[in-house]
């Protein structure tokens, strides 16, 4: 029998079900005498490196036991396991399992197997928001006052600021143009007009670029504000990576800032919560300081993070604008709308420091990318064939069947580099010629193949170098032109992972990378202190999630795989706000949009 169980556990291996490394940790933990633990450690393994914090034990079943396409091989694996009489008893007379308490490489808890230390982060964080809800007192005439002079008739911009001033926690989530920056930046301005005292303001988002682009945001929305120096000099004019902000330790993987010394500010304003794994997040509510207040923006549908959780999505999942009756008086007392509430029996004291952003100022009634978006975000395959039908002018979806589309798809992702290709031949200045560059980006789910990024960057330079509009020489990797992203932040150099650059002649000799940077600046670097990067012709949705063009190439592959996710289709198509192509068939596009991402997590029922 062991023999049969190995045989199936190394098929399981070959079909990439588990891994070698799921395998090996099984076996650490239980012997082959226990097939059933020993296929639970694996299946456990497997599952946080798909980004689950935990595995729910119902879904641990002969039913549920991989995909149904692989359901022969779970019927057998199944049938040598089988289920223990009494598995709760089983499970607890385990030594590699506990309760937590003890320090144990699996850990039960709420019906749950975690491994220790996703338990342990789940746990810091629940209590986190468990403990730091209200701020004792405010003024509410006061506080209304500056609101009206603030925000005038956003509604909802006006809701959130009333939430976040008013509690220690607060979560404002919204899709790109919906005002979230905005509102935040109008949110500081506010408490720094409520207080008297000198307040220490930190401003971070997850990456580099995300943080770049933040800061970029405030540059721009301060210079359109009116607001007096002294208010100017108060806000802050920089965010930060959250790993610079806790002072990231890349030899011990340690931080400056943790539990035992706390991060010196008094309100946090956090950006881009969805990128935000596990982890990170434990780090950091662990290093603030008790009185601190922080506001978490991001947008719940976009992509989670690429480690462990969902933070965002299990914080906002049933959120709907609705707010406990005391609550909504207080809100409409503090905001003069109209607020909704909800019976209290049904609802978490969380969703009372939740505000959802939904009215769209960057896109017209009649933009058929918003339109698509908001279908997406609902599921609705119907409403999604309607917006392709109506012929809106900024969305169109291409079919791509066989090689002659392929190579018409090449045809019309060059003509958006025509501008750009020009500029460098007519020697135009660096910041013009990564400003037409960076108007269109072509992004794929895909890596590997035809249709991600490896073979469409290849298969973009070899016409471009047919129809002789670029020059690329065998002993270098660079050429004129060259397009790259930055896979890997750098200090040192003021580059961050996301940042996209283009390789130019530096003063008419050497070539060199430049980068657009704050204010609209050059940055240059030598070719031979570049951090990692790659070309970016065609770049992943993850790396340009964070980031906003004018138009965007949306290439899917021909066939479904389950990496291609409603979340992932939503945060493609809302990165441009001009134009947006799409090269996919019906049939991968709709069964993207129903492969909703669900991580398995237990974070929303320890609060509250």
């Amino acid at each position: 029998m062991s023999d049969m169980f190995n045989k199936l556990l190394m098929q399981a291996v070959e079909d990439k079900l588990l891994s070698f490394f799921d395998v090996n940790f099984a076996r650490l933990l239980a012997n082959e005498q226990h097939p059933f633990l020993l296929l639970l450690s694996a299946y456990v393994s497997a599952k946080s490196r798909e980004g689950h914090t935990c595995l729910p034990l119902e879904f641990f079943s002969k039913g549920q036991l991989f995909s149904t396409s692989h359901s022969d091989l779970s019927k057998k694996l199944w049938q040598i396991t089988g289920v223990p009489s009494n598995l709760m008893k089983y499970l607890n007379s385990w030594n590699a399992i506990s309760n937590g308490q003890d320090a144990t490489p699996l850990v039960l808890s709420q019906n749950c197997i975690y491994l220790h230390r996703f338990w342990k982060n789940e746990c810091i964080i629940a209590n986190f928001f468990n403990n730091n809800y209200d701020i004792n007192t405010f003024d509410t005439k006061t506080i209304r006052l500056v609101l009206d002079n603030l925000f005038n008739n956003h509604t909802y911009q006006k809701i959130a600021a009333a939430t976040a001033i008013t509690k220690k926690i607060s979560i404002i989530s919204g899709g790109p143009g919906t005002g979230k920056t905005t509102t935040v930046i109008k949110l500081l301005i506010a408490i720094i007009r409520l207080n008297i005292n000198t307040i220490r303001i930190k401003l971070a988002a997850p990456t580099g670029k995300a943080a770049s682009r933040l800061t970029d945001s405030l540059t721009h929305l301060l210079n359109k504000l009116s607001i007096s120096p002294e208010e100017q000099c108060k806000l802050p004019h920089e965010a930060t990576t959250l790993h610079r902000l806790l002072g990231a330790q890349y030899e011990s993987k340690g931080m400056i800032y943790n539990i035992s010394n706390k991060l010196p500010l008094d309100i946090l304003v956090l950006d881009e919560v969805s990128m935000i794994d596990l982890s990170m997040m434990s780090n950091l509510v662990a290093a603030l300081p008790e009185h601190a207040q922080v506001i978490f923006i991001g947008d719940r549908n976009q992509l989670p993070s690429i480690e462990t959780g969902s933070i965002m999505n299990d914080l906002c999942m049933r959120s709907k604008n609705y707010f406990s009756p005391l609550r909504a008086w207080q809100l409409t007392q503090l905001t003069g709308c109209k607020i909704r509430s909800y019976a209290t029996k049904t609802a978490k004291i969380i969703d009372d420091n939740i505000c959802l952003l939904s009215v769209n100022y960057r896109f017209d009634s009649q933009s058929g990318i918003n339109r698509l978006a908001q279908a997406v975000k609902m599921g609705n395959i119907k409403r999604v064939a309607h917006i392709f039908n109506m012929c809106f002018e900024d969305v169109n979806k291409k079919t791509i069947t066989d090689f002659v589309d392929y190579q018409s798809m090449l045809g019309d992702i060059l003509e958006n580099y025509i501008e750009f290709l020009t500029l460098i031949n007519k020697q135009e200045n660096p910041l013009k010629i990564i400003s037409a560059f960076i108007r269109h980006q072509v992004i794929c789910p895909l890596r590997d193949g035809p249709f991600g990024v490896q073979g469409l960057n290849y298969y973009i330079e070899q016409t471009l170098i047919q129809r002789h509009l670029i020059s690329m020489y065998s002993n270098n990797q660079h050429y004129l032109g060259r397009p790259i992203i930055i896979t890997r932040n750098d200090s040192s150099l003021g580059l961050s992972n996301g940042d996209i650059g283009i390789i130019l002649y530096y003063k008419y000799q050497d070539m060199q990378a430049f980068f657009i940077k704050k204010n609209l600046t050059i940055k240059t670097v030598e070719l031979n202190r570049l951090p990692l990067h790659d070309t970016a012709w065609a770049i992943t949705v993850h790396q340009s999630q964070g980031s906003e063009f004018d138009a965007i190439s949306l290439v899917m592959p021909r066939e479904f795989i389950p990496l291609l996710t409603r979340e992932l289709i939503y945060t493609a198509i809302t990165r441009p706000c001009k134009r947006l192509i799409i090269y996919t068939n019906n049939a991968v596009f709709e069964s993207a949009i129903k492969n909703k991402t669900y991580r398995y997590s237990r974070l929303r029922n320890r609060i509250n």
